[in-house]
Parts: structure tokens; C-alpha cells; sequence
């Protein structure tokens, strides 16, 4: 795994903001439950972030689309 640059990880902090996800028209989604949602619903995602403490988990996510 890669890590994230400080400018990257600074755009993902300012998604905490109202006023920046609605600029950026971004959002965080957070768990697996919800991804699953997402990908069943046909909302794509633009990037996916799996913490090391949570790679375990990592297979139930190779089977979205």
C-alpha cells in the first residue's frame, strides 16, 4: 500500500467541512455496510482508503463492481 501525500491528506481533512464537501461535491463513507450500499445502488466512488487495522476485511470489498 502507498501512502498519502500531506496535500492529499489535507483534501480529505477539509471534507470534514459542510462548506467544502458541498464545493468539492464530495463526501466520506465510512464502513463496509455502507460501501456495499453505495455499490449496490450504483453510486460509484472515486477512492477507497482501507486502514491497516481493517485489511482483513479487504476481501468482502473485492467483490464490488
Amino acid at each position: 500500500m502507498e501512502a498519502l501525500s500531506k496535500n492529499h491528506l489535507k483534501e480529505l481533512c477539509k471534507l470534514k467541512q459542510k462548506k467544502f464537501r458541498f464545493s468539492e461535491n464530495k463526501v466520506i463513507a465510512e464502513g463496509l455496510r455502507l460501501l456495499k450500499h453505495l455499490n449496490d445502488n450504483n453510486i460509484a466512488f472515486e477512492e477507497l482508503y482501507i486502514a491497516e487495522t481493517e485489511e482483513h476485511n479487504f476481501a468482502a470489498l473485492e467483490t464490488f463492481e
